[in-house]
């Protein structure tokens, strides 16, 4: 199985959420292993989402001197299967900070009905590489969607 591909557009951010969106097409190698005659997206790709979403507010905060390593989830709850062809908004709001341990509360909605929430908490970890900075930067302008900087 292939590494999940990660959210597909930035929609918002601020000091305190981001908003992600990643569509399902139904090509994605995992619905052949994953019900094949009633393909759904598994919890863990809609969590990874999450993550992913909490990975770019980390690193938009900090200019890109800082990316995340998860360190919890908890109260992971989906109401309704994804199926191939939902696209998935995913939010996550800043809930508690201690030094770099951020507790964040996410939310996964299709249509605007909420289908599954979760409460994940983060470190923060400093980027070494100078050459990260850059790349991510690239591929945040491919996926902003929001407004002009």
């Amino acid at each position: 199985m292939r590494d999940f591909i990660p959210i597909d557009e930035i929609l918002a951010w601020d000091p305190h959420t981001l908003h992600g969106r990643k569509g399902f097409s139904g090509r994605e190698p995992y619905f052949e292993a994953h019900f094949p005659k009633y393909p759904v997206v598994p919890g863990t790709y809609l969590l990874e989402g999450l993550c992913e979403c909490i990975r770019w507010w980390t690193e938009l905060r900090s200019d890109f001197a800082e990316t995340v390593a998860v360190r919890g989830v908890k109260g992971a709850q989906f109401t309704r299967f994804v199926r191939p062809g939902d696209r998935v908004t995913l939010r996550v709001a800043l809930q508690g900070e201690v030094d770099r341990l951020r507790t964040f509360w996410g939310e996964c909605r299709v249509d605007g009905d909420v289908i599954g929430h979760a409460t994940l908490t983060t470190s923060g970890m400093a980027v070494k590489d100078p050459a990260y900075a850059a790349h991510r930067r690239g591929v945040f302008r491919y996926l902003w969607h929001g407004p002009a900087e």
